[in-house]
């Protein structure tokens, strides 16, 4: 599923690479919060990245729900860039938040831009919230070292997705598939594995191979 979202914003890019200049010419910095000590450096925990998004989520809408975590994984392991998007209750836009040592950048494309409808209250209350025993990028990638060897990923890890499949999978009055967090970990081929983002545990069918394409484990 989240393979699934991703392939799907790919056409505006708020995961990865340039934004996408007529969603959202201008995108709008926001300081990072400031509690006790000053946030400096990039995140290198999810704790410590929502610590930053949720707050700016927040200033958008008034009860923001988090469906997906991008990180990108240096060769030393160390994050080198993250997002996190968000939806809200019969918003016409997705808020995506890039998190750097500098603060939080956002934008907030159109989901018409992707042929995507507004997710109404009930929906956005029914996404799940991210599990309180997530693993970070590189815990799970080693959890999910089985996984990844059946799937034949023998390079490390390179870019980790957490996603619950919306708002792709929100047809207007309902989710065609329930929302569920899974975790797509890839290395810098683009192959990669599907797992529960808790345990490891490969999904079935989680396999990705370098083009991108999904095959059986």
């Amino acid at each position: 599923m989240g393979a699934l979202l991703a392939l799907a914003v790919a056409a505006c890019q708020p995961f990865g690479g340039p934004p996408d200049e007529a969603a959202d010419p201008t995108p709008t910095v926001v300081a990072s919060p400031r509690r006790g000590a000053p946030v400096a450096g990039m995140p290198q925990a999810l704790a410590a990245l929502l610590d930053r998004t949720d707050a700016a989520a927040i200033e958008w809408q008034d009860e923001p729900r988090l469906a997906e975590v991008a990180v990108k994984l240096g060769a030393d392991g160390r994050w080198r860039e993250a997002r996190a998007l968000y939806v809200a209750a019969d918003a016409d836009r997705f808020l995506s938040l890039r998190a750097s040592g500098d603060g939080v950048a956002q934008q907030r494309p159109t989901l018409a831009t992707l042929g995507l409808r507004p997710v109404t209250e009930a929906g956005v209350a029914s996404l799940p919230r991210l599990p309180g025993r997530v693993r970070n990028p590189g815990a799970l990638a080693s959890a999910a070292g089985e996984a990844l060897a059946e799937c034949g990923v023998t390079a490390p890890v390179r870019d980790v997705l957490y996603a619950t499949g919306a708002p792709v999978t929100w047809d207007g009055s309902a989710w065609t598939m329930p929302p569920t967090w899974k975790a797509t970990l890839r290395d810098q081929r683009g192959a990669g594995a599907t797992v529960d983002p808790v345990t490891g545990a490969p999904v079935a069918n989680g396999c990705l191979r370098p083009s991108g394409g999904e095959g059986g484990a």
